[in-house]
């Protein structure tokens, strides 16, 4: 069995498992968003996570403290759920970016490359064009001279 924030090896992969806190209303199921306004949502997801057990404590004071509604005290029905998050530890996808990144820069400077490469091409054929019509203005031009 495995401990809170315990690292341990199961079936050749490292897991990781932290406990996270929520607050439901255990009457209607709903969840806490958090805030001063103390509103509840039906889906979990959408409901607030606090990592620390005195985080979710230090919230309910402040409700206590802070909020006319909650003066005389909290509704009996609202309760802590601790949640066990179980983390497994990932491939290092460093190595596997950096040859991606590295090929997509090559592929990337080829281009420019290839671009600068037309480019020439294409000034060296107007180039020649303009040299071409010059020749023949000027060929006209003496000619009605």
């Amino acid at each position: 069995m495995m401990m809170k924030d315990d690292m341990s090896t199961h079936k050749g992969s490292l897991l990781h498992q932290k406990d996270v806190y929520m607050l439901r209303d255990a009457e209607t199921g709903y969840w806490s968003q958090g805030g001063i306004d103390a509103q509840f949502v039906k889906e979990f997801h959408k409901g607030k996570k606090w990592k620390q057990i005195n985080h979710i404590k230090n919230h309910l004071n402040m409700l206590l403290e802070h909020t006319y509604v909650y003066s005389e005290g909290l509704p009996m029905s609202w309760e802590i759920v601790v949640i066990t998050v179980t983390y497994e530890a990932m491939l290092d996808t460093t190595p596997i970016l950096e040859f991606y990144i590295d090929e997509w820069f090559k592929k990337q400077r080829k281009k420019k490359v290839d671009s600068i490469e037309n480019q020439k091409r294409f000034l060296e054929r107007r180039m020649e064009e303009i040299k071409k019509d010059l020749n023949a203005l000027y060929t006209e031009s003496i000619d009605n001279f």
